[in-house]
């Protein structure tokens, strides 16, 4: 795994996308969407300044790659972030206890917000009991 956040000059007319950009561990399963998204990313900004590209190929090309590299190198740096974390809690003494808890309290939240629609859709149909005076205190 490269360390993340890791980042490359720029080079006149070479770039990177999936694993060759980000070497990661395989924690998260992000790697072959995160190749997809690059793929998307950097034909849409050669395919935005093609007609450009017969004037002055190098300026035009160059311009293109900085535009794709920057938000590629922010989607890398959340991707290794995850990875990362996936691996530090499979291979943990208590990686499984702790990914237990985490899911119960996504589960808990997950379902007072349940109980939250449920509620919200009671009062817009008047449904919803009014608590007394005493029941508020």
């Amino acid at each position: 795994m490269l360390p993340v956040g890791s980042k490359w000059s720029p080079r006149p007319g070479v770039t990177l996308l999936g694993d060759a950009a980000r070497l990661m561990t395989p924690f998260a399963g992000v790697g072959v969407n995160a190749a997809l998204a690059d793929a998307l990313d950097l034909s849409r900004v050669l395919l935005k300044r093609k007609v450009n590209f017969e004037a002055d190929l190098p300026d035009n090309l160059a311009d293109a790659l900085q535009e794709y590299e920057g938000p590629m190198f922010e989607r890398a740096r959340e991707n290794m972030e995850k990875t990362w974390g996936g691996l530090q809690h499979h291979f943990s003494a208590n990686g499984v206890d702790d990914r237990g808890r985490a899911k119960q309290r996504e589960a808990a939240k997950l379902g007072e917000e349940a109980e939250l629609r449920e509620k919200a859709k009671r009062w817009e149909q008047g449904t919803l009991p009014s608590l007394s005076l005493q029941q508020r205190v």
